[in-house]
């Protein structure tokens, strides 16, 4: 190999990749890059499940997290049991109370962490390690990661996402099973702060394919048997165990013909290598018909997939293929995750794709054994990365409040209930009650077509009729505000928000009867979201 190219392809066990030096850049990179989200407002789910979540408030609800879905704390119900997730917001609000500064830098700092172990998971790999941290760098500074750093309520992601490489990294490169004890214990951790991480053990398939001279001998994977006991384990006591205010997943989209899954497959990929018009919850209809671009793109890209797994394997298109493999581990759960497309949910997924399509192409350069190739592959890979730093840095921007978050994804053509009832809330708190009004009108409008359209109208009900109360003319839309608590109520009988503000209401009215009784259904309910010994009254 001519001097002038070697030091592309060190190997691994040089001293610059055994020191700090690329942990360092990787976390100054992570830094820099997401510097200005410190002043970004709560916003969507942060205020559910950070400002009005009552088990922040005290350490006596730390056994109640546990036993209770991830939203009891603001007394709503979910189909979402996250509790290592409100354990972090926990302590972070003990520390520091309502901090916009300590909840994001806990993000960033996730992601940093994040970034580290996919750099170390390259070199676990035996990936060029240039290569390796090129693909961490690119992975840590993509566009796409926005909403999974930014959002404050994404925790989950960077939290689930960061136990699964600390399991994959414990795992290689022998995969003994004192590595799978200890790896069983990092899917453990995962499981509690997102469900998905029960896809731990196809990961870990993933790199024994790539790692193992026998990939095709399914002895080779027989030692992932505890993991997928942890997998059965949990989705039994998923099921089985009685969570407060946990609502059973809807899976209507199972028992249609829908191709959307594939559109959204071919949308991820669309995204990941162009990341434009980014926004908040992409609406993806159900599409009944394989006619339709998307899918026909969907079923383009498994196609080539498939045939990139089934051809003879060389060392330089393994990397490649355990890509896909990663890919397909961690997309088979968006499969039944509906018609909507999350841009976090790319998060764990992309790693794969950073780390092998880096690999895949170094290989190349160094087969080709030109200087000024790989001088050139490096510099595009830089220059990559500097733009996609850029663009994240002005995505944050997008985050940043309400107006801006939700008027991005309206004009992205996006026009979902839940940020129309969002930004109605915002308007509502800096007392612009008129635009309130109308945003929630249009949020009660789309909800009737939304995949769970019944708590998502009561709460636009409800919201509305307590704008209504709040505006100078509040004596003549009483028949009106009582209307629209009545409706909230008959959609959804057992929303807490709905009998208390029907409480106050006919307390304010002097019905001291029905305010009662609305009172004391309302306690009952929000006892019902906190039982333990030690739960304080919210």
């Amino acid at each position: 190999m001519p001097k002038s190219i070697s030091w592309y392809y060190r190997p691994i066990s040089t001293p610059w990749v055994k020191s700090w030096t690329p942990f360092i850049l990787l976390i100054c990179a992570v830094f820099a890059t997401y510097s200005n989200v410190y002043g970004n407002a709560f916003v969507y789910d942060d205020e559910s499940l950070i400002v009005s979540n009552q088990f922040l408030r005290s350490w006596h609800y730390l056994g109640t997290l546990f036993i209770s879905s991830t939203t009891a704390g603001d007394n709503v119900v979910s189909t979402y049991y996250r509790p290592l997730q409100i354990l972090v917001y926990l302590i972070i609000f003990q520390i520091a109370s309502l901090s916009q500064f300590a909840f994001h830098i806990v993000n960033i700092s996730l992601h940093a962490a994040n970034s580290c172990l996919v750099y170390k998971l390259g070199r676990k790999l035996n990936f060029i390690p240039l290569a390796a941290f090129l693909g961490a760098l690119l992975w840590a500074l993509h566009p796409l990661q926005t909403e999974s750093v930014t959002y404050m309520s994404a925790t989950t992601e960077t939290l689930y996402t960061l136990f699964c490489l600390l399991g994959i990294n414990v795992l290689l490169p022998d995969f003994t099973p004192r590595r799978t004890i200890a790896a069983a214990i990092f899917m453990t951790l995962g499981l509690v702060s997102k469900e998905s991480a029960i896809i731990f053990p196809l990961l870990a398939m993933s790199c024994t394919y790539l790692l193992s001279k026998k990939r095709f001998d399914l002895k080779s994977y027989f030692y992932t048997w505890p993991l997928w006991l942890i997998a059965a384990c949990y989705i039994a006591l998923r099921f089985s165990l009685s969570v407060h205010g946990l609502e059973p997943s809807s899976h209507d989209n199972l028992y249609n013909l829908d191709y959307s899954p594939f559109a959204i497959l071919s949308a991820y990929f669309g995204l990941f290598l162009w990341p434009s018009k980014l926004h908040m919850e992409h609406d993806f209809s159900t599409i009944p018909q394989i006619a339709n671009v998307g899918v026909i793109t969907g079923f383009a890209l498994i196609s080539v997939a498939t045939a990139q797994l089934l051809r003879r394997q060389s060392k330089n298109s393994l990397p490649l293929s355990w890509a896909l493999l990663w890919f397909a581990s961690t997309y088979l759960l968006l499969i039944c995750a509906g018609d909507v497309l999350y841009e976090h949910w790319m998060y764990l997924p992309s790693i794969g794709l950073c780390l092998g399509l880096m690999q895949a192409s170094a290989a190349y350069l160094e087969q080709q054994r030109v200087s000024k190739l790989a001088s050139l592959g490096l510099a595009l890979a830089l220059s990559l990365a500097l733009i996609f730093a850029v663009l994240t840095h002005e995505q944050n921007r997008v985050w940043h409040d309400a107006i801006s978050l939700y008027t991005n994804t309206f004009l992205n053509g996006e026009d979902a209930p839940k940020q129309h009832a969002n930004l109605g809330e915002y308007y509502t708190q800096h007392g612009d009650y008129e635009k309130a009004v109308v945003e929630y009108n249009l949020a009660i409008k789309l909800a009737h077509n939304a995949a769970h359209p019944s708590i998502q109208m009561a709460t636009a009900h409800t919201d509305l009729a307590l704008t209504m109360l709040m505006m100078p003319n509040s004596k003549q839309n009483t028949k009106a505000t009582l209307a629209e608590l009545q409706e909230a109520l008959a959609i959804d009988p057992n929303s807490y928000r709905t009998l208390q503000a029907l409480s106050n209401f006919y307390n304010s009215h002097g019905d001291k009867n029905q305010a009662t009784l609305y009172r004391k259904r309302a306690e009952e309910l929000s006892r019902s979201f906190m039982t333990t010994p030690n739960a304080v009254s919210p």
